[in-house]
């Protein structure tokens, strides 16, 4: 719907709201949503502990496990110290389980408890705006809990009618190293953090609590962060609205929930409690008890610390802004044609957007000059932004009809068009942009270009890859002599096929959807069936050797693991697809591909420098003969081919493009190994007569590992396969190429067997305990992992099981993840079950939550 030529005086003030510049939350941009600081919740603690603003210690806080007390929370050098001391001492507590039974009328009791640790929180309430505050965990690792929190008290709260009672909300910005249960075999990390959400409801006619774990999709937000919180402050944050609540950690947002009901006032608190290890989980009376049998002294207080460097509050006010400002202004619109807009708003902590003068959310584009607006020359409004679901914060496009619109070459002198969105606000201001838009090109339709007239997708309108595969797609504009050309490409479901800006088409799963293309200018349509087949039956395409060919999977170290120099994945100059592989001065992307032995093999890539040179190649070796290379001779891509064929014996060939001259920039993409024919002419196979194993014998400690070596007797035999296997899975494990993971003390044999004539040999290694790894109670770190599969062939359509050994055998925390290099081939479930799904091999990889140890096995899919 549009509104044309709103009253100038509604938009007079466009470019004069600006708000003196503030502190923003981490992560948020100046220009985009307003902060304004709440003072009562907020204190970098330099001026020591402020009773105003803070209570030590505060009664509602009565734990049946430790004891928060004044001494523990404290100010010091500028920052807020919370520290857990071992104390063993006695204190009542008001206990509803004295007999064993959960729930029933409460004594007072005298309960002996081992720890004390501190506690402050706000003297004021709010409830929705921003919170932010810079952490610094503990050393101390499982047993104590550092926490952030809202929390509600002054109960009971009044009722409103026709409105759920809710008697208790909890918004658990965060708590870390909590090294919580996911199953009984899996607890978390120290890395693991938890922003979670609690209530005390009512229903039908009983308090009832509502807990994370019950209802995870609600109020459970679990989040792995990619550094660990002991080591360094970190920012976490949380914004309360009345629709829903978003946390972010460094600025980042890491996931959100529909606000149900955290809409009481609430204290904002800083607390460090106890977790596993320190205490007990008491099942009978559904609660956390003291634990007398692991009483730790060491490292309280000194590594039992937390350390807060400032907390800030905000209310966030009624925002409106557009991003990428930059595209507004430096491009030409058309007189005649449209003009979108994307808008972005907030209605602000405590209002919303309402429908008023501007019905929702208006766009308006004005004439102005030096004394300001002249008039409204285009207008343009989103009704729905009043809606329910929509109007606390959100994002609209606004389409402005430039028809009849002046070009701005031919407005007088000192007269200009700027961008003007504005909305009124629940409060009753009408909010604007914080910094105008201005000097809008309007150009007349003959100086604009050629209009767009139609688009179409070259080729035929159904396709068919396959999972892994990707696909170039092309499409033509009408005319041929469009002036913007500019397109872009979306995917019905993505989960199926996945498309990027360039159009280049990504299998993920088995399915059909549609690929869309429009154009910019115009907005006209053309699309594309595409079938996602698990099998070859989408082309004949021969199968690729090198893994992350095209440089899509934005990571050298899963790929490209043997390069050296300063190497990279950029997201520019890609040959096809959106990534390219790059190489600033001298240096090399390697990778280490698995061949067959007798076999002629194609590399193929796409190559470019900065400078011409002699010295940027692409070429293989260790493949069984010389090595070959070709020079790249251009500034812009060119395609090389060459062929290889391995030795008798080779398994392996080193594919390599290599940058040899400082000050250039080399680029690669689409670098490919397929089979071309078996070639090399192959003797009388020669049967294998024995093998040995070196070393004989030897000693490891628990944790350590080594390497087996096999040689097959005579040297000359056409079939050197051989497979390892231990007497004992729980002294020592061996994974197929020979490397033995010392798990637990004794002796065993390791035994290696020849694929052609079933010849063996044995190693004996004797296993001892290491002094680093005590299994007598108490925490046990993961010294390592070996993984190991029956057979490594699997048939398509087939199911194969890993065999997994964490080491030692008593480490606490033995939970383990998978993961498959090429998911086109094989895929790996939690459960370590492979399933085959289409011919070629894929690196299965398993990794240990504590510690991060891996290995890995390849699975070959026949």
């Amino acid at each position: 719907m549009k509104t044309k030529f709103l009253f100038a005086s509604a938009v007079i003030a466009i470019g004069t709201q600006v708000n003196a510049e503030v502190v923003r939350p981490t992560g948020m941009n100046a220009g985009e949503i307003r902060f304004k600081e709440l003072g009562a919740q907020t204190d970098d603690f330099e001026n020591g502990f402020n009773n105003g603003k803070w209570q030590n210690a505060p009664a509602s806080l009565n734990v049946g496990a430790w004891t928060f007390d004044n001494d523990n929370a404290f100010v010091e050098n500028g920052r807020l110290k919370i520290a857990t001391t071992q104390e063993t001492h006695t204190r009542s507590f008001q206990d509803s389980c004295w007999d064993g039974v959960a729930g029933g009328p409460s004594q007072t009791v005298q309960r002996e408890l081992y720890y004390k640790s501190g506690a402050v929180r706000s003297t004021v309430e709010g409830t929705y705006g921003f919170y932010e505050a810079s952490i610094k965990g503990v050393n101390i690792f499982p047993g104590l809990s550092p926490a952030f929190w809202l929390y509600s008290d002054g109960h009971p709260f009044p009722r409103v009618q026709g409105e759920q009672y809710v008697d208790y909300s909890e918004i658990d910005i965060v708590e870390l190293q909590q090294a919580d249960w996911r199953s009984p075999t899996d607890f978390d990390e120290v890395n693991d953090m938890d922003h979670n959400l609690h209530a005390r409801v009512e229903e039908n006619g009983k308090i009832v609590w509502k807990r994370p774990k019950p209802n995870p999709d609600a109020q459970l937000l679990h989040y792995e962060a990619p550094f660990d919180p002991s080591k360094d402050f970190h920012t976490y944050a949380v914004e309360n609205r009345p629709d829903k609540i978003i946390w972010y950690v460094d600025g980042v947002k890491v996931g959100e929930k529909v606000n149900k009901w955290w809409h009481r006032p609430m204290h904002l608190i800083f607390s460090q409690g106890l977790r596993r290890h320190l205490i007990k989980y008491n099942s009978a009376c559904q609660r956390a008890d003291p634990n007398p049998d692991n009483i730790i002294k060491e490292g309280f207080p000194e590594d039992a610390t937390m350390q807060v460097e400032y907390v800030k509050t905000w209310e966030v006010l009624p925002s409106i802004w557009v991003d990428d400002v930059d595209k507004y202004t430096t491009t030409n619109y058309r007189s005649g044609s449209t003009l979108d807009v994307v808008v972005n708003y907030h209605g602000g902590s405590n209002f919303h957007v309402v429908s008023d003068k501007y019905n929702g959310i208006t766009v308006n584009l004005v004439e102005k000059n030096a004394q300001g607006v002249v008039g409204i020359v285009a207008s343009a409004n989103d009704a729905s932004v009043v809606n329910d679901n929509k109007k606390y914060s959100g994002q609209t496009t606004i389409s402005l009809d430039l028809s009849g619109v002046m070009p701005a070459a031919e407005l007088p002198v000192g007269h200009y068009y700027a961008l003007a969105p504005v909305f009124k606000s629940s409060n009753g201001s009408d909010i604007f942009l914080q910094n105008a838009i201005n000097n809008i090109n309007i150009v007349s339709g003959s100086t604009a270009g050629v209009a767009v007239s139609g688009v179409s997708i070259t080729g035929s309108n159904s396709r068919v890859i396959n999972v892994g595969e990707s696909l170039q797609l092309a499409a033509s504009v009408q005319p041929s002599n469009a002036s913007n050309k500019q397109l872009t490409w979306s995917s019905t479901d993505s989960s199926i096929v996945d498309v990027d800006s360039n159009g280049v088409l990504t299998g993920y799963s088995k399915g059909t959807t549609s690929i869309d293309v429009e154009t910019v200018d115009g907005r006209f349509a053309d699309v594309v069936s595409v079938t996602v087949n698990t099998d070859n039956s989408g082309g004949d395409s021969l199968e690729n050797l090198v893994f992350n060919s095209s440089f899509e999977q934005n990571n050298l170290a899963t790929s490209w693991t043997n390069s050296w120099g300063n190497v990279d994945i950029v997201n520019n100059n890609a040959k096809r697809g959106s990534n390219a592989g790059y190489i600033d001065g001298t240096g090399a992307l390697v990778q280490i591909i698995d061949v067959q032995p007798n076999t002629t093999y194609t590399l193929s890539g796409y190559g470019k420098a900065s400078s011409l040179t002699e010295k940027v190649r692409l070429g293989v070796k260790e493949y069984g003969g010389n090595e070959k290379s070709l020079r790249f001779k251009r500034l812009s891509y060119q395609q090389l081919s060459t062929t290889f064929t391995t030795g008798e014996s080779n398994t392996k060939a080193k594919i390599f493009f290599w940058n040899g001259q400082k000050g250039v920039q080399a680029y690669a993409d689409d670098i490919v190994v397929s089979k071309e024919s078996n070639g090399g002419n192959s003797s009388e196979p020669v049967n294998v007569t024995g093998v040995s194993t070196n070393p004989a014998r030897d000693e490891l400690i628990v944790g350590e590992t080594i390497l087996l070596t096999a040689t097959t007797s005579p040297s000359n035999a056409h079939d050197k396969t051989v497979t390892f296997n231990t007497s004992d899975p729980l002294i020592a494990v061996v994974n197929n190429a020979g490397l033995v993971t010392a798990v637990g003390e004794g002796s065993v044999r390791i035994t290696t067997k020849t694929n052609d004539g079933g010849f063996t040999d044995a190693t004996v290694i004797t296993v001892t305990p290491s002094d680093d790894v005590s299994c007598d109670g108490g925490w046990v770190s993961v010294a390592g992992v070996m993984l190991s599969i029956d057979d490594n062939r699997v048939h398509v359509g087939q199911t194969a099981n890993l065999n997994t050994v964490v080491a030692p055998v008593c480490a606490s925390n033995k939970s383990v993840t998978y993961s498959s290099s090429h998911l086109a081939v094989a895929t790996v479930n939690a459960f370590g079950v492979v399933t085959a799904r289409n011919k070629g091999e894929a690196v299965i990889t398993v990794k240990t939550k504590n510690k991060g140890k891996t290995d890995s096995v390849t699975i070959k899919v026949d």
